[in-house]
């Protein structure tokens, strides 16, 4: 799946102000920090509603496009803003985390996201379905909701 626009949250690791753009070095703990551009407009403001660059070791949210220049993506910023509360960090986590399940390659499997599962059957994430009613696998859930091994520690 090919992406385009992205949302991005990290740590701005350095900045890098020019008479036409700022470039920021964005580590998002993915991997090696990402190069992000935030064009000016002919003013010296920032395209969008940002006036001042972000500075150094602050925490923020990028909304931009890749692109793809001599062999090295970059990603060409529309907006840029300063997370309010490290919660967002958290929350865009769990997003990324969503979309990874969403988009993986169990979609449209039964029990995946992609498409309900059958009565009485659950998927457990690792391909292999089991029958929840009669404990069709050793880590089966039965109807209280609790595994054989947490049933023990009752």
């Amino acid at each position: 799946m090919d992406v385009h626009q992205v949302t991005i949250v990290g740590l701005v690791r350095s900045v890098k102000e020019q008479t036409t753009n700022i470039t920021y070095e964005l580590d998002d703990m993915s991997g090696p920090p990402l190069e992000v551009k935030h064009w000016l407009d002919n003013s010296g403001n920032a395209a969008s509603d940002q006036t001042k660059p972000i500075v150094e070791y602050t925490y923020v949210r990028v909304h931009g496009n890749i692109r793809n220049f001599q062999g090295k993506k970059t990603v060409v910023a529309f907006r840029i803003t300063e997370l309010d509360d490290l919660n967002e960090l958290t929350s865009h986590i769990l997003e990324v985390c969503h979309n990874h399940l969403h988009h993986s390659v169990h979609k449209g499997k039964p029990g995946s996201m992609g498409e309900p599962a059958a009565v009485g059957q659950m998927n457990t994430g690792t391909g292999f379905q089991g029958n929840v009613d009669s404990g069709g696998y050793a880590g089966a859930m039965p109807q209280n909701g609790l595994s054989n091994v947490q049933q023990q520690d009752l």
